[in-house]
């Protein structure tokens, strides 16, 4: 090293060919230091005087040599070599573990640090390629390049065969113990619950409406579309957590909101039939359900332990993601051939209580509720704001409020556009889901 570090010394030599030759001694000095191969106490003495005499020769800006703390004389202190070159050290072990460099882990809220602007335009990324798929379905339809009759094809494939596929590659996919969530079921399901029964108590004893028409509009402020339009949105940003979720929502409506808005609407139509006799049309319906016969398969099958052969699992992932485009093109179909000439009354607190009142109490809920992951966080919100579930028109026509149900769908759809992008953007915020 004696002779490496003294080689530009002579008289001859130029100041820059002495910096030079000290940038090579200072690497060198560092390196050995930081390997732990080096003393400093047996290091040349030439070798130091070279080091400090370059040090001083390259004056640092005013800016840095401000910046720099001050000991109590006044002069500026430094720092140990190995202090200044920690991440050096860092960074070559993790090399010599063959771990590599690697990118600096983010500090705080993956969103935190990015700015509104870039965050809106991440969000409009995401919940424009749905919107552009239901207007495609909606234009479509609408200039009679797709014959609306084909419509009920599309919504039978989506609703027989993708999404039981998807029900049953997220439940045979995982322990059941991991699918199912107590929390999530008993804070998604406490939330939608209420706003039906907030919704019916209001409606009934501040709207004046009867039984029957309560029970309806109270649905609609409650019952999502989450197969067609919920976990599209949510698989995109949040991935196969949505799955799991989607199973769960699918009890929750299928065995406790449903049933129980048609029951009241039943009674207070005065059927003539028995609550034995409703109970027992309520059960048939269930059983002849396929999604809830793709819940039943799928749990029954998790029980066992087995695994699922890779042919028929990658089959049912394959069925499964079909689904979600096919969904979205045929809800613009279906708003085609809505036609609102006039506004029924009452239709605004249907469509608000849906989007803003609905998610909200849910994340709110869900926050509160022990056990609850953010994938499966941000999933519950992202299916709470979804608009009205697509078979609300038929519902409210069974018992006279068709029109109503066929325009508060038609809005809460557009509505959603702006509603969902807020939603997207504020969990983003928060760092639950990246965009």
């Amino acid at each position: 090293m004696r002779d490496d570090a003294g080689a530009g010394m002579g008289r001859g030599t130029k100041p820059d060919d002495l910096r030079a030759e000290g940038d090579r001694a200072v690497v060198f000095v560092v390196r050995q230091m930081v390997d732990g191969g080096l003393d400093r106490h047996a290091f040349p003495k030439s070798g130091f005087e070279l080091i400090f005499s370059v040090s001083q020769m390259r004056r640092p800006r005013s800016k840095d040599f401000a910046r720099r703390p001050r000991g109590r004389s006044g002069r500026p202190r430094f720092r140990p070599v190995a202090a200044q070159h920690r991440a050096v050290e860092s960074s070559r072990r993790a090399e010599f573990n063959g771990a590599g460099p690697g990118p600096r882990a983010p500090r705080g809220r993956p969103g935190a640090g990015r700015s509104t602007r870039f965050m809106f335009l991440s969000v409009l990324g995401v919940i424009a390629p749905v919107f552009l798929i239901i207007a495609t379905g909606y234009v479509s339809v609408r200039s009679g390049y797709f014959e609306p009759a084909a419509l009920k094809g599309l919504g039978g494939f989506v609703f027989r065969i993708a999404m039981p596929a998807l029900i049953l590659s997220a439940i045979t996919g995982a322990p059941l113990g991991e699918t199912m969530n107590h929390a999530y079921l008993l804070g998604y399901g406490g939330a939608t619950f209420g706003i039906f029964l907030a919704g019916y108590a209001a409606l009934r004893r501040i709207g004046g409406h009867a039984v029957a028409p309560a029970a309806v509009r109270a649905l609609g402020m409650c019952g999502s579309n989450t197969g067609f339009m919920g976990y599209p949105i949510a698989a995109m940003v949040v991935g196969a957590p949505a799955a799991a979720a989607f199973a769960q929502n699918m009890v929750i409506e299928s065995i406790v909101i449903l049933p129980v808005a048609m029951t009241i609407a039943e009674a207070g139509m005065g059927a003539s039939r028995s609550r034995r006799a409703l109970a027992r049309t309520i059960l048939a319906s269930l059983a002849r359900n396929p999604l809830m016969v793709a819940m039943v398969l799928g749990g029954a099958y998790a029980l066992t332990g087995l695994p699922v052969p890779a042919p028929a699992a990658k089959s049912l992932s394959l069925v499964g993601a079909v689904g979600a485009p096919v969904a979205l093109f045929a809800v613009g179909g279906t708003l085609a051939g809505i036609r609102a000439d006039s506004l029924p009354t009452g239709i605004g607190w249907i469509v608000g209580a849906k989007l803003v009142a609905h998610p909200a109490l849910v994340a709110l809920v869900l926050w509160r509720m022990p056990g609850i992951d953010p994938a499966t966080f941000a999933s519950g919100v992202i299916f709470a704001g979804a608009p009205i579930l697509t078979l609300y028109p038929i519902i409210a026509g069974r018992f006279g409020e068709g029109k109503l149900g066929a325009v508060a769908m038609f809005m809460a759809t557009v509505g959603s556009a702006v509603t969902l992008s807020a939603i997207l953007w504020l969990l983003a915020h928060q760092g639950l889901v990246e965009i």
